[in-house]
């Protein structure tokens, strides 16, 4: 198990700064980024009720009175204190609250998956020919590693890997949420907001439902990695106007020929599968069993094991520099 381990854990290491420090530092940097949104959003709040109750005590000058505007409490006569307690506590915007969570919650999952996505697509560009462009091809095949492994393990990486860090990045975000979200509720004066943003469906049902969206995207994104894979093998010096070019000629040729956009909308679906981690019929774990059931997916599966065939071969036959 070590032997298939240790590659994966190689890769990780020679590309630490692009799958470990890039996420760190957007997810701190979206931290920063709600934080300041909502300090901005609250002094705003301030000023606006203090102007409010300025200008009221100067129209009543001399009879100042109290008021409540925009949810703060800015002060209360004996009249309104007693009105309120009458009244009971606040009503809690429920479904409003509950719409809100889930769309924060899945906005990060695909804030996350989509940069790691660029990122798999530059890590699988560069993974075949950097080594033979700087010479160390020749040190990795002195190691007791196959062909094979290595070019599996990339796609291990590229399919598997990347999407298990942007899930957690994506959860560890969504805590963040909540614990600013608890924070808001505690202040807020509403009856029963705590109870409401610390419900399960809010974050563990989203995190369980991307585990079958991130897994789906994987899976569906073979064809992409065996193609990228292969013109990273194959190119000597651009592998990404090796591995675009045919795809814009197809786009190309069809628009001029056929006068249609078949293509650039297939791609544009496809590319919108991996990102936004849903399909047209369902998305989590629907979008998982969408994917196993489609006979597009297993002719895909096949074409990606023909480029992978390919990529070994390459590998194996012409490395040089």
């Amino acid at each position: 198990m070590e032997r298939y381990i240790i590659p994966v854990k190689r890769e990780m290491w020679e590309h630490n700064g692009a799958f470990v420090k890039v996420p760190a530092v957007i997810f701190v940097v979206l931290c920063i980024s709600i934080l300041a949104a909502i300090a901005l959003g609250r002094a705003a709040d301030f000023g606006q009720s203090y102007h409010y109750q300025v200008q009221m005590e100067t129209e009543h000058e001399g009879d100042i009175r109290e008021f409540e505007y925009s949810d703060i409490v800015l002060g209360e006569t004996d009249s309104v204190t007693s009105n309120h307690h009458s009244a009971g506590a606040l009503p809690f915007p429920e479904k409003e609250i509950n719409e809100g969570a889930g769309i924060i919650n899945s906005i990060s999952y695909i804030a996350f998956s989509g940069i790691l996505f660029l990122i798999s697509i530059s890590y699988l560009l560069g993974a075949l020919s950097a080594d033979r462009r700087d010479g160390s091809i020749l040190f990795w095949k002195s190691m007791p590693v196959s062909e094979t492994q290595n070019v599996l393990t990339k796609v291990v990486v590229a399919s598997c890997v990347l999407s298990a860090i942007a899930w957690v990045c994506a959860l560890a975000f969504s805590l963040v949420l909540l614990i600013v979200a608890t924070v808001l509720a505690l202040m807020s004066g509403y009856d029963g907001a705590l109870s409401i943003v610390w419900q399960e469906q809010a974050l563990i049902g989203t995190a369980w439902q991307h585990i079958g969206s991130f897994l789906a995207a994987a899976l569906w994104r073979l064809p992409l990695v065996a193609w990228l894979l292969l013109a990273s093998a194959y190119a000597k010096k651009t592998p990404f106007l090796l591995a675009v070019a045919p795809l814009l000629g197809l786009i190309v040729v069809e628009k001029i020929i056929l006068g249609s956009t078949g293509m650039f909308s297939l791609f544009l679906d496809y590319i919108a599968f991996n990102v936004f981690l849903s399909s047209h019929a369902a998305s989590g774990w629907g979008s998982l069993w969408v994917v196993l059931t489609s006979m597009q997916f297993w002719l895909g599966t096949l074409l990606a094991c023909g480029m992978l065939y390919g990529v070994v071969w390459l590998r194996e036959n012409r490395y040089e520099s």
